[in-house]
């Protein structure tokens, strides 16, 4: 029971491949230099090392992020307002591979296995196929339970059949030799 609470404590979804695979592409596209070669670290912009941040961008180094701000301003705006290579581009390319709920561009890794309400995904998803896969699992062993049960019976029944007769065979002999 304790190894069991402790399980349910890390969550459904830890070190879940699809949300590892997510938050991977996120990060390689937090890391977007657009066409003039500038990226958040240029701006003194890092990821935090301290694990309960999870991933946190923090300002590593101010000095270097004030005079980013003051030599480098048009590659500031280029890096977030590119509409080919630009960091917002990268960052809803990845969240939109995610959680598109479009059956045209095709639907997001995560609403392929959860849904999404009020669509065809929402009954057409990796959940829905593992839940209705149990439940057929569950009526097969059901059926096979109420099969064997009822063999068990039927053993029991016979048993108990052949035992009330040799005991009636006992009583017959126990009575004719007295």
């Amino acid at each position: 029971i304790k190894a069991w609470e402790e399980k349910g404590k890390t969550g459904l979804l830890y070190n879940d491949s699809t949300i590892s695979n997510f938050l991977s592409k996120l990060r390689t596209a937090m890391s977007t230099r657009p066409s003039d070669n500038f990226s958040l670290t240029d701006m003194g912009i890092t990821v935090s090392t301290t694990l309960s941040d999870n991933g946190k961008l923090i300002i590593s180094d101010e000095t270097k992020f004030n005079e980013a701000f003051e030599k480098y301003a048009d590659k500031i705006q280029e890096l977030f307002t590119n509409t080919d290579k630009g960091l917002a581009k990268k960052v809803s390319d990845v969240i939109d591979g995610a959680v598109s709920t479009s059956s045209v561009k095709g639907y997001g890794s995560l609403v392929r296995i959860a849904g999404v309400a009020n669509t065809r995904s929402a009954s057409d998803n990796q959940i829905t196929t593992q839940i209705s896969q149990y439940s057929k699992t569950i009526s097969t062993l059901k059926e096979r339970y109420s099969s064997e049960l009822e063999r068990y019976w039927n053993k029991f029944t016979q048993l108990e059949t052949m035992m009330a007769k040799y005991s009636s065979y006992s009583s017959m002999f126990t009575s004719s030799t007295s």
